[in-house]
């Protein structure tokens, strides 16, 4: 099951259609609250969906993140009454899969929480597909809906997240199926936050297993009862930073020590960059056994020195393609797009295999626009303004020394 393309429409600054093309690396840059944050996070947010159980068709807080304070949050000028519009294509065994569906925020008490209300939900496999549509879209007290836009016949519906349950109809056997492959999908859906958690030291060996958190906090346990894992992570810290990471137990507790020739030291005392960058790794070299899904990392190079940054490139690049796990990064690293160029150029990737987009404000609506990359790591497109401030700090201090001279 493969995330090849994601449309949203009237999504926060997204106002207007914008189809966000996934490859197996995903690239986006841009400005600070230019919009990339938000378009990254609507992976998790359509896959919340998915999966809940519950009445909210996207909940506004789910696995760690919290999308929005109401409904109208999430819509474009937070209009009264608006709607969102979300679009997911996926591909499984060489066949097309794709679910739409539009949202809207009802309300009767402009100072009541917005009630969510599906209007349309298409479910294509294939040839198959499966309309819903509601007769009366302003109307909460009515959940009956018609199977397809010129259908007569009519079905009573609930929702289970972005999933129908129809009173006295059964669904065809291929909406069932196609559910558990989806919803198999959205349960691998990996999203790192920035910053990242300090781990909590020390931590019970014997507690349960963490689930995934998205500001990285389950790692010191998932390095604990997991042998593989915690190797490769200490070869790399090894390889990289020249310090060795173990798992130090002591009794019933467990702490994540940084080990050099002069003795260990917690990691906590290392410095915010490895601490930072320790749940990136952890996502990385476990990227072969996750499966179906797609990892979500903001800022990878956070608090690191720029001379690591490509180093991180690296591993997350690695066996990317081989995985069937999309990568999508949202950076503000040169180090790490000439990494990716870089690879490019020696064959390692293909530039089909790469997306970059830059996102801008454009009156105050997010616009993406595509930077074509070339099999020579050369690329088209490039906006100004990206990464050329140190060229104009360079000018400036240029033109202040010929002042310097002259005067």
């Amino acid at each position: 099951m493969l995330l090849k393309q994601i449309t949203v429409e009237r999504y926060k600054a997204y106002g207007d259609r914008c189809e966000f093309k996934i490859r197996p690396v995903t690239i986006l840059v841009g400005r600070n609250n230019s919009g990339k944050s938000a378009l990254a996070r609507v992976v998790p947010l359509i896959a919340a969906g998915l999966l809940s159980g519950g009445n909210e068709p996207l909940p506004l807080e789910a696995g760690g993140l919290r999308h929005a304070t109401t409904l109208h949050d999430l819509i474009t000028n937070r209009a009264a009454h608006g709607s969102l519009a979300v679009r997911v294509e996926w591909e499984h065994e060489s066949v097309a899969i794709s679910l739409d569906a539009t949202v809207r925020a009802f309300t009767t008490d402009p100072g009541a929480a917005p009630l969510p209300i599906v209007e349309t939900w298409t479910l294509t496999h294939g040839a198959n597909t499966l309309d819903l549509r509601r007769h009366t879209p302003l109307d909460p007290t009515q959940a009956d809906y018609s199977l397809g836009p010129e259908s007569s016949s009519s079905v009573r519906i609930t929702w289970e997240g972005l999933w129908p349950r129809a009173h006295d109809h059964d669904f065809s056997d291929w909406v069932r199926g196609i559910r558990e492959i989806i919803q198999g999908w959205a349960r691998g859906v990996r999203y790192l936050c920035a910053p990242r958690a300090m781990p909590v030291e020390p931590f019970r060996t014997a507690a349960p297993m963490a689930a995934h958190r998205v500001d990285g906090g389950h790692v010191p346990m998932q390095l604990a009862s997991d042998e593989t894992l915690q190797d490769a992570v200490d070869r790399w810290f090894q390889q990289i930073f020249s310090v060795g990471l173990e798992v130090a137990g002591m009794g019933e507790v467990t702490s994540l020590r940084l080990r050099r020739d002069t003795g260990a030291v917690d990691l906590a005392q290392g410095g915010q960059g490895l601490t930072q960058v320790l749940p990136v790794v952890a996502l990385a070299v476990a990227t072969s056994s996750r499966g179906d899904g797609v990892d979500l990392v903001e800022h990878p190079e956070a608090d690191l020195h720029p001379a690591a940054h490509g180093d991180v490139a690296d591993l997350l690049l690695k066996d990317r393609v081989a995985s069937g796990r999309p990568l999508i990064m949202e950076t503000h690293s040169e180090m790490l797009l000439l990494r990716v160029r870089r690879q490019v150029a020696e064959g390692q990737l293909s530039p089909d295999d790469v997306a970059i987009y830059w996102v801008q404000q454009d009156q105050g609506r997010a616009r993406l626009q595509p930077v074509v990359l070339h099999r020579d790591g050369s690329v088209d497109n490039w906006p100004d303004g990206v990464f050329y401030e140190d060229y104009d700090e360079i000018l400036a201090i240029r033109r202040a020394s010929r002042q310097g001279e002259a005067s």
